[in-house]
């Protein structure tokens, strides 16, 4: 069976399900329709219904309390920023494209973002997140119970809080100062 579209704003068809209900009215399905360098483009916006639970979390985001926009309204406003696009050259031409411009943003966010995370990340947090799990469950007990205690009494006073790129020779030789003063063994503050 054949889809019947019909007119439902200025460059916006519609074609009606024939069970579902939106209210009191059947649910609608809406699509857009432009051209591009002589080629039809159509755009798919979706059901009106889902769209009613999605304009409510956004203008809860964004804190509005004004009267919201209508499944049409938000159609023709995406439509006509698809069509400026796309005469511009610049920008996506699509939602699909738009989606995947959107998802590559997000992901290099996260990437800049867990960089910056590390790169903040201190030493101590990084000894007892994740190198010492790793010791603890991969090393001889007594091993492991001492490295805590070179931590605990000559690493962590001197460069616990400090971030990895803030570390230098200085800090290094202060802790191996610290471990001569406590009397430790060459082999120790060697290590």
């Amino acid at each position: 069976m054949a889809v019947k579209w019909h007119k439902v704003a200025r460059g916006l068809q519609g074609t009606i399900h024939e069970s579902r209900k939106h209210g009191r009215r059947f649910d609608r399905y809406i699509r857009g329709r432009y051209q591009v360098d002589g080629k039809i483009q159509v755009v798919g916006f979706g059901w009106e219904s889902e769209w009613g639970a999605a304009e409510r979390a956004r203008m809860q985001a964004e804190g509005q309390k004004g009267p919201r926009r209508s499944f049409v309204e938000y159609c023709q406003g995406e439509l006509a920023r698809l069509k400026q696009n796309a005469l511009k050259g610049a920008g996506p031409f699509t939602l699909k494209e738009d989606r995947r411009l959107a998802e590559a943003k997000a992901r290099e966010e996260k990437k800049t973002s867990l960089k910056a995370d590390r790169e903040n990340m201190s030493f101590g947090q990084f000894f007892k997140e994740t190198y010492w799990p790793v010791a603890k469950s991969s090393k001889k007990r007594d091993s492991f119970r001492k490295e805590m205690e070179h931590f605990n009494k000559g690493i962590n006073p001197v460069v616990g809080e400090l971030p990895f790129k803030e570390i230098s020779q200085i800090q290094v030789e202060k802790i191996k100062r610290n471990m001569q003063k406590a009397q430790r063994s060459w082999r120790c503050i060697e290590d």
